[in-house]
């Protein structure tokens, strides 16, 4: 466990010293300016996680609420409110609030400042109570709670299919329809022998019933191979802060 955290770190001091090694995905070349990821211990792709929030140069923001994903165009006093409230100078690149493992992290993204913290703990309910104000933990609360009353239902143009080889798989599997974008479609990105598909969301009713009919130990047959599949949002811009999601 503190090696890979120390690994993270080490992800976190260089995130902004060069570009990521992730492929760009279809979404686009927005540029972020605040970005906020809650982090799924028990994810079947581990680093996948979406964001919970993010916020843009041009004053969009999407923030995820228990009813899905939501967007909005901040007017500069609202934007004003919240680059105001996040601020990391003076904070160290990584807090634990609980030793216990497969806990989530809370990690932000600061822009602005070229800065990124990462917080163990901070969202658990067993996590130790700090004494007096803890400003992580405001920033954190600022972020995870954002609401706009204005704000639409938002999907990305494309839903990330990442795959990874599952031979084994012991029940029957599901075959992808031949007209859906596959391992060598022209957005398809590799990382090792785990590809990601990029899957129109227009058609994201189709993909969603088709996945509902796999067996809970069956494959995805793609091209004659047997595939794990997991689901992702990606996210505009998000390759200025994603690292490889699949394993290699």
């Amino acid at each position: 466990m503190r090696t890979l955290l120390a690994g993270i770190l080490t992800v976190l001091l260089n995130l902004f010293a060069a570009q990521s090694s992730i492929a760009q995905t279809p979404a686009d070349t927005a540029q972020p300016v605040i970005v906020y990821i809650e982090t799924n211990p028990w994810l079947m792709v581990i680093g996948s996680d979406s964001p919970q929030f993010a916020l843009y140069a041009d004053g969009t923001v999407i923030f995820r609420t228990s009813e899905g994903y939501r967007r909005s165009k901040l007017d500069d006093e609202q934007r004003a409110e919240i680059e105001g409230a996040i601020e990391l100078n003076g904070l160290e690149p990584y807090t634990e609030y609980l030793t216990a493992s497969d806990q989530p992290s809370s990690i932000i993204y600061d822009f602005r400042e070229k800065r990124a913290v990462w917080a163990y703990g901070a969202v658990s309910r067993w996590r130790n109570a700090p004494s007096g104000d803890d400003p992580l933990l405001r920033m954190i609360k600022v972020l995870r709670e954002f609401r706009v009353t204005d704000a639409e239902p938002w999907i990305p143009d494309f839903i990330e299919v990442m795959i990874w080889p599952y031979e084994y798989a012991p029940e029957e599997s599901i075959v992808w329809q031949r007209d859906w974008p596959g391992i060598n479609d022209a957005r398809t990105v590799r990382r090792g022998n785990s590809f990601s598909i990029f899957f129109p969301s227009a058609h994201s009713e189709e993909l969603f019933a088709f996945l509902g009919t796999r067996r809970e130990r069956g494959a995805v047959e793609i091209d004659g191979q047997k595939w794990a599949v997991s689901l992702r949002y990606p996210f505009p811009g998000e390759e200025q802060w994603s690292q490889p999601s699949a394993s290699d």
